[in-house]
């Protein structure tokens, strides 16, 4: 009789010559447009409307608040220079605008969780540069309220994501949302600071301690909750580094 794990090695085998035949009789699609796509996260045409919003001019190095000015050296931006963050670095990929909008907001308002895939692929690629890989990855979490109402975390798929793609350790139940805040849209800096105030707390912050942590969340707009949840981190002794998918289109 085939030992038990002789079995389980074989039907990986099947499983992953099926994959592959699959792949090769029913081409993959892109979930945001459904055109066949071959060896890339996305198709070719969503790509190119994706790579109009990369962040590649100058930005500050600690939040990545682009500068207007595509001559400007880069430097530490006014905000981060009259507070200095709790974390060490947080990375936006692209502009909150465009298709990467749209793919956002299909995410979270209209529910299109299968394009969660995509762009927690495109947020591992950006981890794969990281000069200090993470221990762990924490996706900045809803309160029961809006879990309840939206039924899902777009944060959480997208790091699960990342997790699974990365072989990154994935913790969504140590940080947690102990406070309703309401929608931040449409406050200013100052209100979205004192909005988020007290808002998180951590279920064992010696777990931490010494730790490389990554923030996930899905847009970056005035660094308000990624200040607020680093500074929980920063205070257990991790070392805490955010990443979204998006920044707010501002410049500086």
């Amino acid at each position: 009789m085939a030992r038990p794990d002789t079995i389980k090695n074989r039907e990986c085998k099947e499983e992953s010559v099926l994959g592959a035949l699959f792949s090769i009789l029913v081409p993959p699609v892109c979930t945001l447009c459904n055109e066949d796509i071959v060896d890339h996260i996305l198709c070719a045409g969503c790509s190119e409307e994706f790579e109009k919003e990369r962040l590649t001019g100058p930005a500050c190095p600690l939040c990545s608040e682009p500068f207007l000015s595509k001559e400007t050296l880069a430097h530490t931006c006014t905000e981060c220079a009259a507070h200095t963050p709790p974390f060490v670095q947080a990375t936006s990929l692209y502009l909150y605008r465009g298709q990467v909008l749209e793919a956002l907001h299909g995410l979270k308002y209209r529910g299109t969780t299968k394009v969660a895939r995509p762009l927690g692929l495109l947020l591992s690629e950006e981890i794969k540069r990281m000069d200090r890989p993470p221990d762990v990855i924490v996706p900045v979490p809803l309160h029961t309220k809006r879990l309840q109402k939206r039924s899902f975390n777009q944060s959480v798929l997208m790091a699960r994501v990342c997790s699974n793609s990365l072989a990154i350790p994935l913790d969504y139940k140590g940080l947690m949302r102990v406070r309703d805040t309401g929608a931040q849209v449409g406050l200013s800096r100052a209100e979205r600071a004192k909005n988020i105030k007290g808002a998180f707390a951590l279920a064992d912050a010696e777990l931490y301690r010494g730790k490389n942590v990554l923030l996930i969340d899905d847009v970056y707009t005035t660094g308000a909750t990624m200040r607020e949840c680093a500074t929980l981190f920063k205070a257990a002794g991790a070392a805490t580094y955010g990443l979204t998918l998006a920044r707010a289109a501002k410049f500086s």
